[in-house]
């Protein structure tokens, strides 16, 4: 039996990450697909690419500006980010308070007096139990009201009032505005906040996993995961191969590790494992025979009556995600076991809607339909979450168990912080 100092589960960006950190040191990692990525593949079809769902790179942290130039080299490039909302029949800019201009007047109103009366009356010492009491203290009624709670309620299919304020990390996340910027996006078209996105310039965003290859080891594809002894510190695979370590790094989702481990772990790991819960995502990808139908990156909708929650355009992060002459699109949709969707028909439905929202043309010539289903789209950052990721966790790092990343912390995170969550469990192991 093979034995390894660092196994690592996963060859998403983060458990590439924790590889490329580790160096020449003693690791492995393993792949329960035929294919690297995790959540950053990207299909092709007859010229069209698609990434499972969008993915932008967030470059605040030097460090990440850093190693994404050196993987990437030439194959990056910067944008300014260019979004917008639609929301009854309207569209205005993003973020919603500081883009009002162009709404109906009582809306624009309500937002204004909500907004002054949360920063003026509000006590500010007095902490927000959720995320709704959270919006409604920082935006006020008419804000809350128009977007910030249909719209997180929608994407997140939990009402915010069920959801902690710790899974958001900066105002970047969820942004604010000050009253200035209120008032004057309220009586005028406003320039958009410059946001900096950087995103590969071909191959869409599975080139930057690709691009980690070369600079690590020991990489195996279709091993899945069945059995995890951590008593013995063994590994047990589909195939009948089995590993042992010193250090297991792994980027499962939490949920499903704990079903692996069984009955290993104690009843108080199953149970707040149980409780641990999630969005799907539906991602219905158009390909369209003509050019350049929106200038947008990705737009938002938070109105019920239109089915998905945001639609992005592959085509406008970079040209070569679409044949010359052509343009893409792909919709959104978040759903879970307590509030299904009936895929069946999905395809039809969603290009009803890009028609009822001026994106599609009733007789644009639809060249491509592709759908991905990602199982374990959002973590649900319920208000009982962190007390139940800190009844795993403690459990699994006892056991020198490291569960790492998007999924196996279950928390809201980018690519930005996947590589660094790699660098920092390398940094910390060796």
């Amino acid at each position: 039996m093979e034995k390894y100092n660092y196994v690592i589960l996963g060859a998403g960006i983060t458990g590439l990450s924790a590889a490329y950190h580790l160096k020449n040191l003693d690791y492995a990692i393993f792949e329960s697909e035929n294919r690297i990525g995790g959540m950053c593949k990207t299909e092709s079809i007859n010229g069209f690419l698609f990434d499972y769902a969008e993915h932008f790179i967030r470059v605040d942290d030097l460090y990440v500006k850093k190693i994404i130039k050196k993987l990437l080299k030439s194959n990056v490039q910067s944008q300014n980010l260019n979004s917008a909302i639609y929301i009854s029949g309207n569209y205005t800019g993003y973020p919603f308070q500081t883009n009002l201009f162009g709404l109906p007047p009582e809306i624009i109103k309500e937002c204004l007096v909500g907004y002054i009366k949360a920063v003026y009356e509000t006590d500010k010492k007095e902490i927000p139990k959720n995320f709704e009491e959270w919006i409604y203290k920082n935006f006020g009624d008419g804000i809350a009201k128009h977007f910030m709670l249909p719209y997180n309620e929608k994407i997140w299919n939990v009402h915010p009032r069920e959801m902690n304020i710790n899974w958001f990390f900066s105002d970047k996340v969820v942004p604010k505005g000050s009253i200035e910027q209120l008032i004057e996006g309220a009586i005028k078209k406003t320039e958009e906040d410059k946001q900096i996105r950087w995103y590969t310039v071909k191959g869409g965003i599975e080139s930057l996993a690709k691009s980690f290859i070369p600079h690590i080891k020991n990489l195996y594809l279709n091993e899945k995961v069945v059995k995890i002894i951590p008593s013995k510190k063994r590994v047990i695979f589909g195939d009948g191969k089995s590993v042992e370590y010193n250090y297991l790094i792994s980027t499962i989702p939490l949920k499903e590790f704990i079903k692996i481990i069984g009955d290993s772990a104690p009843n108080s790991v199953k149970k707040a494992s149980e409780k641990l819960k999630y969005n799907s995502l539906l991602c219905v990808n158009f390909g369209v025979n003509r050019d350049k139908i929106s200038d947008k990156h990705w737009i938002y909708f938070p109105d019920k009556d239109i089915v998905f929650s945001r639609v992005y355009f592959p085509m406008n992060f970079s040209s070569s995600m679409v044949p010359k002459g052509k343009s893409s699109v792909g919709a959104i949709i978040t759903y879970s076991d307590k509030k299904p969707i009936n895929k069946k028909n999905i395809v039809k439905i969603v290009q009803k809607d890009l028609i009822k929202t001026s994106i599609l043309k009733e007789d644009d010539e639809i060249l491509i339909e592709n759908i991905v289903n990602i199982k374990y789209g959002f973590s649900i950052p319920d208000l009982n979450l962190p007390k139940n990721i800190d009844v795993i966790q403690k459990y699994l790092l006892k056991n020198d168990v490291h569960s790492i990343g998007r999924y196996g912390n279950w928390e809201y995170a980018g690519i930005e912080h996947s590589i660094l969550d790699g660098k920092n469990i390398a940094e910390k192991l060796k």
